[in-house]
This record gives structure tokens, C-alpha cells and sequence, in this order.
């Protein structure tokens, strides 16, 4: 069995001017400078995909959608100080966007082989550990908590990842004894 997601950390690879240099050394990228940066997302798909297929082990393939989560440019009390407004959105709708992308590509072109499981909705009430505390502006120390999933969605998908190992045990179990 074969978990695997693609979404926040590869869309700032493929997408960000931060990493534009970078990308400029790199054949995948420079071979095909035409390509918009979903057009590398799907390639970077694809390519994956493609090297699980090809294992001789062959394993069922899962992929996970991208977790809700705050845009890019910041989040509170650790890009930006914890006693000022915010002036960008808080909506991590952007991802369901990203989500779209990856699903519309994996469904179309592996709908047979390629599993898709949610991470998204299972997480958007609560996409992060979010301290509302003007003393995150003094105290650093939460900042890596600002940015990943809290420990509620972490415990919600690890039941569903622990539920979907079960069937797929039990389905091998089935498939060997048929009595």
C-alpha cells in the first residue's frame, strides 16, 4: 500500500518566485519552460504515479488530498505580528483549488488504479493548531504549530488511514481463503 500526497509544498516548488532560480537548474523544469506551473503539478503527478505503478510489488496506490490551510503569505502571531489585523483572507479555499486539479487529473487518468482519499474537508474546521495570543509575537516557539494540521485532524486521519489498511487486509484475507 502506497500513501502519498501532493499539494502545499509542491505547489510553492512549482509555482513560487521564491523558487524560480531553483527550478531553473533542474531538467524537469527546463525542458519544458512553456508549462504553467499546474502544467508541472501534473506532470510531478504523473511521474509519481507512474514510478508506484511500476514497482514490482505492484501496491494499491493511494492519494490524499491536500489539508486546509492558511495561504502562503502568512499566518498569526508568525509571519505577522499577533496584535495587527490580517489583511489577507483566512480562507484556505485555494487548496480545494489545488485539491480539484489533482483529483480531476488522477480520476481521469488512473480511475481504476489511483484511490482517492479526502484530507481536506476532514480538516477545514480546523486546519491548524491557531493560537489567538498576542504573546506568539514574543514566544517564536509556536510558530511550527501555526502550520500544520492540529492534533484533531492528525487523530481523524489516522482512523480513516488505519480503516482503509484494515479493508485492504481484510480484502487480501478474502482473496487468499475464498471458503
Amino acid at each position: 500500500i502506497i500513501f502519498f500526497n501532493s499539494g502545499l509544498h509542491d505547489i510553492y516548488q512549482l509555482c513560487s518566485s521564491k523558487k524560480a532560480e531553483e527550478r531553473a537548474s533542474d531538467d524537469f523544469f527546463t525542458s519544458k519552460d512553456d508549462y504553467s506551473c499546474v502544467d508541472h503539478y501534473k506532470a510531478m503527478l504523473q511521474n509519481t504515479v507512474e514510478h508506484f505503478l511500476n514497482l514490482p510489488s505492484k501496491p494499491r496506490v493511494f492519494f490524499q488530498t491536500t489539508t486546509a490551510a492558511f495561504p502562503k503569505w502568512g499566518n498569526y502571531g508568525s509571519v505577522w505580528p499577533a496584535d495587527e489585523g490580517q489583511p489577507y483572507t483566512l480562507s484556505p479555499d485555494f487548496i480545494m483549488q489545488i485539491n480539484e486539479i489533482a483529483v480531476k487529473f488522477l480520476t481521469r487518468k488512473y480511475p481504476d488504479t489511483v484511490t482517492i482519499v479526502d484530507g481536506f474537508w476532514t480538516s477545514h474546521a480546523r486546519p491548524d493548531d491557531r493560537f489567538v495570543d498576542t504573546e506568539i509575537a514574543v514566544d517564536k516557539s509556536f510558530e511550527r504549530e501555526l502550520v500544520h494540521p492540529g492534533h484533531q485532524v492528525q487523530e481523524a486521519h489516522l482512523e480513516l488511514w488505519t480503516t482503509i489498511l484494515a479493508d485492504v487486509i481484510s480484502q487480501q484475507n478474502s482473496d487468499a481463503n475464498p471458503n
